[in-house]
């Protein structure tokens, strides 16, 4: 097995940290880090840690999509089999509530990142979830979405139509894009289609902004995952008694319990 990790490091000063999570993976790796400012320091830093890094510089477009698809239409995917892709989180202040849940500081960074590879052993569960054959994506458990935001159908329409498949609204995905994919699934996205900077708007970076090519493609790589036969499935970083809270956590917060238990119940089935 070898494994592609492609880390956007918009926030260059969170370096230490991707570094210090890397070394919770166990199977060979290689790694691109794509950066907006190249940043002398900022390299030497990871040609020290990583000699056999990739540094690439992109355009601030995109959020961290355009720089994924970017590093993606560049490396011969046939080596790997399977792909690994991070980015950084701002630090909140404020509270942002996100799957019923609320996030604030960096604990949406942190439980998008931890669940894959927080700790060898959730590397370790994260690769045995992706080494099952039914299963194509694999990321936080907390940041698996049920349906399609409307604000994206202009977009993912038009996607669906370049690549011949039947739209759907209400494919799994996961927000944030952060997540452990077989790599045929990135080699079918960007062999099919060509990409270029012209399909990422000037000013798609900023995070409020929302139905972007960029948001599309978020819940895209779901539909591709399932157009292509595999699963979608979440992992944890935490213990049982806490995934059990935030499940009732959610349960009591939500405006409708039925609609709630029936997305609870689909992606157990979906799983199963």
């Amino acid at each position: 097995m070898k494994l592609l990790v492609h880390i956007h490091l918009y926030y260059q000063d969170q370096i230490d940290f991707f570094l210090q999570k890397l070394q919770n993976i166990t199977i060979p790796y290689d790694v691109i880090f794509t950066i907006t400012d190249d940043n002398e320091q900022i390299r030497n830093v990871i040609m020290h840690k990583l000699p056999f890094a990739t540094i690439l510089i992109v355009k601030n477009i995109g959020y961290d999509i355009y720089p994924f698809i970017l590093a993606m239409q560049q490396f011969d995917l046939d080596k790997y089999e399977y792909i690994l892709k991070l980015h950084t989180k701002n630090y909140r202040s404020d509270s942002i509530p996100i799957n019923h849940l609320h996030y604030c500081g960096w604990e949406w960074r942190d439980d998008l990142i931890n669940p894959l590879i927080g700790k060898k052993c959730y590397f370790r569960k994260a690769l045995r979830k992706i080494s099952d054959k039914k299963n194509g994506l694999v990321c936080s458990g907390n940041f698996i979405f049920y349906k399609e935001d409307v604000s994206n159908r202009e977009f993912t329409k038009k996607i669906c139509v370049d690549y011949g498949m039947p739209y759907r609204d209400d494919c799994l995905y996961c927000a944030g894009t952060m997540f452990l994919c077989r790599a045929d699934i990135i080699r079918y996205v960007v062999k099919k289609r060509v990409f270029s900077d012209n399909d990422f708007v000037q000013n798609e970076y900023k995070t409020a902004m929302y139905g972007t090519f960029s948001h599309a493609m978020e819940y895209m790589f779901g539909a591709f995952c399932q157009h292509l036969g595999y699963r979608i499935v979440g992992v944890y970083s935490g213990k049982t008694f806490f995934k059990c809270v935030q499940m009732c956590v959610k349960a009591l917060v939500h405006k409708d319990l039925r609609v709630y238990l029936s997305e609870r119940f689909r992606h157990h089935f979906y799983n199963n």
